[in-house]
């Protein structure tokens, strides 16, 4: 029963994903910190991907602990690791960065929110035509890895769709 008001459903869903994406960027941010100090090659382009993964750590947390059940939390999180997932896909990052968007998909299901889960996975997906548009355009062929990533993110959308609807009927039988 104490999970029958939304606050309450939100401020546990809200505790899993920061967690969630926390570590996701905390190890992010590590690897850039690493690749930063060992003056790897590429390392002074990490830099603004690196600071704006910290500031979001921040933001996500500060946000967080003023309240727990707060409803644009998944926005700031969420929203914001996008904006870094493009940074690294325009900048020529490894075929492996395509695929960091998959923990912060599942996250995003938690929340069962058919339009919300439907928003990350177009900015998703436009972000990876882009890069293979950009592959297409550079280097004359686009990986396989990016399309697949594509078909998989689409997948993502009708799965968490059809399972926020039938959650949503357990949920009404519930109430009755």
């Amino acid at each position: 029963r104490k999970y029958s008001k939304k606050t309450e459903r939100v401020k546990k869903t809200n505790q899993m994903v920061i967690v969630c994406m926390s570590i996701i960027k905390g190890f992010l941010l590590l690897g850039f910190i690493t690749q930063i100090l060992l003056g790897k090659q590429g390392a002074e382009f990490i830099g603004i991907p690196a600071v704006l993964l910290g500031l979001g750590l921040i933001a996500d947390w500060v946000l967080y602990i003023r309240d727990h059940s707060s409803v644009i939390l998944k926005n700031v999180i969420l929203y914001g690791f996008l904006l870094v997932y493009a940074i690294l896909n325009f900048m020529n990052g490894s075929q492996f960065v395509i695929l960091y968007i998959i923990p912060p998909l599942f996250c995003c299901m938690l929340y069962y929110h058919k339009q919300f889960n439907a928003s990350i996975v177009i900015i998703a997906t436009a972000i990876l035509v882009i890069r293979a548009i950009k592959d297409i355009i550079t280097v004359g062929n686009v990986n396989q890895s990016e399309f697949m990533m594509i078909v998989i993110l689409w997948q993502c959308c009708f799965f968490s769709g059809q399972q926020g609807f039938s959650n949503n009927l357990i949920m009404m039988q519930y109430i009755r």
